[in-house]
């Protein structure tokens, strides 16, 4: 069954409803593991289509449950026909006690569905209100208790409480889910310590489906009768026939791809002591950003802009970075030196940057996250002492590929990365080049990648690169590093001197 989904709509609820078709080659998936359960339940069961396959093609369904908040959507549910009884509640299911609600339900059970495919990011954008109430459950603080990390799925918090309510019990769980959510729900099992086994990730083409460009799966796993020994890695499958079976492993609080790999360079691995830094944030692009063109500076609009230039700085964006591309094409003003740093500055000191701000101000007012609220005017964020040391080690967070470059000042001024990128800062450029050789050693590589999930939105990740001791990898491959390093203009007897100091003064 289809119906017309408002554009609004699909930001608010996340809603990408499922098509028949694919609806029932999950309950394909479900009737090979052989357990006949008793009870269908959805969580957010939009106009019924995952519902009703369960209610039609598993053996052993008594009733079918689901759970709606938009009551047209829950009015076409409920007027379908089925074998089996079948009950829609118009509800919200952040608001719902599932567990009170499925207690006298004919067990085992199994939830079914497709949460919303929205991030709490994006429904604030929106100005909607289709949300948990908000906690910081990853137990975050500081900035990013702000920003990005604070960011999250919908359906992982769906997704967490199927994972209490099913652990411990004969229950079971068959959810349609980004694959980057799957591995987040596997992490909060296993950090937990809930009683759920048999994790599996069967991949489906989300671009065919559902019209979205994203690692997608279905995501299935049973409660256990005791945590115990419980072994919370996880099988990967090419498609949703069970093909191609990828074994996956969580060690240490990491997903790891090649377990050979990973504990080979294991060795490297320690706490993140936060070195590497994201780019600047500004949200403001059409403003912030310009263009360089005969020595002018050219405005989004293509207006030739006359502003003063010492806040004024060089700018690379991920793409330039995982490509390679180190010479600037575009330009960017750093209104501050530090967060919250008091930017009336401007106004004294360069006034025509201050009045081309001005001109913008409904820009910046504009800007819907709440790390700008009630700070100075102009603010922007992942801007500190280590934005303006000459050299950096770059990387692009969002790329599938593992390129390490360095930056060097262009016109007597270092070069500024978007917040999609993570810099290591330095004011020693022959640190800075000893470093990038290790960083781009064979063996380095192979302990980022045994840890990097790929198929993630931003697969590079800060904790994965503060994870990794330099030093004493520099240490266990020096001589090849000092020889790599010769080829970046490094003499052997300024990296000796430099190797002299053990822990140079290279890093904020």
């Amino acid at each position: 069954m289809t119906v017309a989904v408002k554009p609004t709509d699909r930001i608010e609820y996340g809603d990408f409803q499922t098509p028949e078709t694919l609806a029932a080659r999950v309950m394909e998936v479900i009737v090979r593991k052989g357990v006949k359960y008793r009870t269908a339940i959805e969580p957010t069961c939009g106009v019924g289509n995952i519902l009703y396959a369960a209610a039609d093609h598993l053996p052993g369904i008594q009733s079918a449950l689901g759970i709606e908040i938009n009551p047209v959507y829950a009015a076409h549910a409920l007027a379908r026909q089925s074998a089996v009884p079948v009950q829609v509640e118009t509800a919200n299911f952040f608001n719902l006690d599932l567990a009170a609600l499925t207690h006298s339900l004919p067990q085992p059970y199994i939830f079914v569905g497709n949460p919303p495919w929205v991030t709490s990011a994006a429904i604030g954008q929106l100005g909607g209100r289709n949300l948990p109430q908000k906690t910081n459950a990853a137990g975050l603080s500081g900035l990013d208790a702000l920003t990005g990390k604070s960011n999250f799925d919908i359906s992982e918090w769906i997704m967490r409480r199927m994972l209490e309510i099913v652990a411990g019990t004969d229950n079971a769980c068959a959810m349609l889910i980004k694959s980057s959510v799957a591995r987040k729900v596997i992490a909060y099992a296993a950090k937990t310590g809930l009683a759920v086994k048999n994790f599996e990730l069967y991949s489906i083409d989300a671009a065919r489906e559902f019209g979205v460009s994203v690692s997608a799966c279905l995501f299935f796993f049973r409660g256990a009768s005791s945590a115990g020994t419980m072994s919370y890695d996880y099988t990967t499958y090419d498609n949703l026939e069970g093909k191609s079976p990828t074994q996956n492993f969580y060690i240490d609080g990491y997903f790891v791809t090649d377990h050979q790999s990973y504990r080979e360079t294991q060795k490297y691995s320690m706490s993140t002591r936060g070195e590497w830094r994201s780019g600047i944030k500004h949200d403001a692009a059409k403003v912030m950003e310009l263009r360089c063109l005969d020595n002018n500076l050219i405005t989004a609009t293509g207006d030739t802009l006359d502003i003063e230039s010492d806040l004024v700085y060089p700018f690379l964006k991920s793409s330039d970075i995982a490509k390679g591309n180190l010479i600037p094409r575009l330009y960017t003003i750093v209104t501050q030196h530090f967060i919250g740093e008091d930017t009336n500055f401007i106004k004294k000191t360069y006034p025509h940057t201050w009045s081309y701000l001005e001109q913008h101000r409904q820009v910046f007012d504009m800007r819907k996250s709440s790390i700008y609220r009630g700070k100075p005017t102009f603010s922007i964020f992942g801007v500190g002492d280590y934005s303006f040391a000459p050299y950096k080690i770059a990387i692009s967070g969002l790329y599938k590929t593992l390129h390490f470059t360095l930056l060097e000042p262009l016109d007597g001024k270092p070069v500024m990365v978007d917040d999609t990128c993570y810099i290591l800062s330095f004011f020693d450029r022959i640190a800075a080049l000893i470093h990038l050789c290790a960083f781009q050693h064979p063996v380095s590589g192979n302990f980022f990648r045994s840890r990097i999930q790929w198929d993630e939105k931003r697969p590079v990740k800060k904790d994965i690169l503060d994870s990794f001791d330099v030093i004493s990898f520099i240490r266990d491959y020096k001589e090849e590093i000092a020889i790599t390093a010769q080829q970046y203009g490094v003499t052997r007897s300024e990296f000796d001197f430099w190797y002299s100091r053990q822990l140079p003064d290279r890093l904020f």
